[in-house]
């Protein structure tokens, strides 16, 4: 392990100082896209996160390095609520687990539960297994979520190891890096693991959310999670579709709350960035 530059210590322990908020979130977020970008080369820390929990973070990768600045007021009100919800939960789907920030958390909420924390990125599966290791109760899976089972491509976004996208096939550009991942359905998944409900799930999955609560009627008859927080990113020519997807949650009995913006400046953006909180208050 490193140690970590100057700058970025004296901003980590000024933010630990304060009580966690989206304003300080997206101020935080400013700072790590100007003053306080990802370093050029790989720069391993180890931190407390929040003060609850060890994470090993690289101060090179685009996340490691928001949550190294940014510690307890990253993606605040998401995590709050994400805690609350978790400590209430006896089975957890942590879908685009990344690390294991989600997942650790509702470890150390809800000691009794089964979690489940689900990668497709090979690099990132590998660091949520390890730092998964201290906590038998979640189960790492690494697989990419598909209608049915199968192989695809799974390619990373460059400068950005928080992204990435599956195909089915491999990209003819050099520059995008491509390694094959095992997919799985939501249903396979539940199959497998023998879940018969869901009590809460996160969705972060780059893309796939459209599919996935606005189809797979099957999961959706026998396993509908009682909570679901899920990272939407809603663009003008997306809007109609995004309409139909939210007209099918209130038909299978969710209610939507926006949760908090993801982006620090949102007025300048021509698409929406947030987290959704979807409730299911009906049968």
């Amino acid at each position: 392990m490193m140690r970590p530059p100057l700058l970025k210590r004296v901003v980590r322990e000024s933010w630990r100082r304060l009580p966690p908020s989206d304003f300080l979130y997206n101020t935080g977020k400013m700072l790590t896209r100007t003053l306080l970008t990802p370093e050029k080369k790989s720069h391993p820390v180890q931190v407390e996160f929040a003060g609850r929990f060890p994470l090993p973070l690289d101060l090179r990768s685009f996340v490691g390095n928001d949550l190294y600045c940014l510690d307890h007021h990253y993606e605040a009100s998401t995590l709050r609520l994400w805690r609350t919800l978790s400590a209430a939960s006896q089975t957890i789907l942590d879908l685009g687990s990344h690390i294991g920030t989600f997942a650790l958390s509702a470890a150390l909420d809800a000691p009794h539960a089964r979690i489940f924390a689900v990668e497709a990125d090979p690099e990132n599966f590998r660091k949520l297994r390890d730092n998964c290791r201290p906590f038998p109760q979640i189960t790492p899976c690494h697989a990419a979520l598909s209608e049915s089972g199968g192989s695809l491509w799974f390619c990373h976004e460059p400068g950005n190891d928080g992204g990435g996208f599956v195909t089915a096939k491999k990209p003819e550009n050099a520059a995008i890096q491509c390694e094959p991942v095992q997919t799985v359905s939501l249903t396979e998944l539940c199959r497998t693991h023998a879940i018969t409900s869901i009590d809460l799930m996160k969705l972060d999955v780059e893309g796939l959310e459209l599919e996935i609560l606005g189809g797979l009627e099957d999961f959706w008859c026998a396993h509908a999670p009682r909570h679901v927080i899920v990272e939407l990113t809603i663009s003008k020519a997306d809007r109609p579709r995004y309409a139909a997807l939210f007209d099918t949650m209130a038909r299978r009995g969710y209610r939507a709350t926006r949760i908090q913006s993801l982006y620090a400046l949102g007025f300048l953006k021509s698409e929406s960035l947030a987290n959704w909180h979807f409730e299911r208050h009906s049968n």
